[in-house]
């Protein structure tokens, strides 16, 4: 059997975790949560990073804080996990899937131009256009490189400059899923690797070895919509 994941477990696992366990502090908080939160930030560069329990809820959440919600269009390839679509559809916004090429699997970016409507919030001509249209566009968000795609790294790393700086441009909110290339294709992810500052970061299982754990975090303004701060509940 080929595991999709291994859990990485060399150091004190076992000791924090019995700590943990004296403590009474094994979910939603504690001092150990902090911590990895305040590290997080840190080393993404923003104020405030969040734990959550996996990949989909640091998408979920992040698409909420953005803005996305009901009715919105969230193009998708088809060959992809099964968070992108609970993240959406748990927003009632709506998965717009497009299929893949038959060589490299990732997103046919020859279909995705029939797929975009006033409502979806990915060829830049197209996203600059629905920008300009569409005052309503919450945000843009976009898996850097990924296992699927058959290109590490990317064959035109200016497409993620010119997608942040676009949505820039229009004050909507850029985000990177690092679900695949976060501490991967660098340290730092794809962000570290060709400069990019995206508005919010994600990232899965890679943050603890493999185990159930996620974050997202990013700029201010947005992060502070967040409770307690902000009206967004999320309770991990």
């Amino acid at each position: 059997m080929i595991p999709v994941n291994e859990p990485l477990l060399n150091g004190r696992e076992k000791e924090l975790l019995a700590e943990c366990i004296d403590t009474g502090w094994v979910s939603s908080d504690g001092p150990f949560v902090r911590m990895f939160e305040r590290h997080f930030a840190d080393y993404i560069g923003t104020k405030h990073g969040i734990a959550v329990c996996n990949g989909t809820a640091a998408l979920e959440t992040a698409l909420f804080a953005a803005g996305v919600g009901k009715g919105d269009e969230v193009i998708m390839p088809t060959f992809t996990i099964v968070s992108c679509l609970v993240a959406t559809l748990r927003l009632g916004a709506i998965p717009v899937l497009v299929d893949v090429e038959p060589v490299t699997w990732g997103m046919d970016v020859g279909q995705v131009a029939s797929r975009l409507t006033p409502r979806t919030k990915a060829d830049l001509g197209e996203v600059r256009r629905i920008l300009e249209q569409d005052t309503d566009v919450a945000a843009v968000i976009v898996e850097c490189s990924g296992a699927h795609w058959g290109q590490f790294p990317l064959q035109n790393p200016q497409f993620l400059h010119d997608l942040a700086e676009l949505s820039k441009q229009h004050g909507v909110i850029f985000i990177m899923d690092e679900v695949i290339t976060g501490f991967r294709l660098s340290p730092g992810g794809a962000q570290e690797i060709y400069g990019v500052k995206p508005d919010l970061t994600c990232l899965g299982k890679i943050i603890g070895g493999g185990l159930p754990v996620a974050a997202y975090g990013g700029r201010r303004e947005v992060m502070e919509t967040v409770a307690p701060l902000g009206p967004v509940y999320q309770a991990g």
